[in-house]
């Protein structure tokens, strides 16, 4: 007889136990990370899990989302969940505290599955903008995804990043 039912919204074959379960008294706070599909495996995942993340969301009397963005453009896009949305910083994930930066050129590293969503782009160009004020900085892509053909000529034209075209286990 919980008070409350938190759970964080989940992909595969969770979505559709989690969605059956009944808590007839409690109110069900769901967190959502994603609310939208994003591109490559995770379109194809959400579509297949979309009728019961459907029916989690609707049963959910509280939505906690990672950001007032995140939670306007889900608003515009489905105004009948917008009253439900409650906007929560992520916070920091890992190690809270900054770790000293090593003398010499600093290293940024670009790591995980390279989908458009990440912006890869956007880190290319940060990289490209440190270079042109003269800040001598490397750039490390590690990871495979759909996006990365999109943007290989352009990483094999820095003489400031490095590809690690393959994949590579978080530790």
């Amino acid at each position: 007889r919980p008070d409350v039912v938190h759970h964080q919204e989940v992909g595969g074959p969770l979505v559709p136990l989690l969605a059956s379960l009944p808590f007839p008294r409690a109110p069900i706070v769901l967190t959502v990370h994603d609310p939208m599909p994003h591109s490559g495996i995770d379109t194809v995942q959400s579509r297949r899990a979309f009728p019961a993340l459907r029916r989690m969301r609707n049963r959910a009397r509280r939505i906690i989302v990672h950001g007032e963005r995140i939670a306007a453009d889900w608003a515009a896009s489905e105004p009948a969940i917008a009253g439900k949305l409650d906007p929560v910083p992520h916070g920091v994930l890992g190690d809270a505290q900054p770790s000293p930066l090593p003398e010499g050129e600093p290293t940024f590293l670009f790591f995980g599955r390279i989908e458009a969503y990440k912006g890869l782009d956007v880190f290319l160009d940060a990289i490209e903008r440190l270079d042109a004020r003269g800040l001598a900085v490397h750039a490390i892509i590690a990871g495979q995804g759909t996006d990365l053909d999109r943007h290989r000529s352009r990483i094999a034209q820095s003489p400031r990043t490095t590809l690690l075209d393959r994949f590579i286990a978080p530790d």
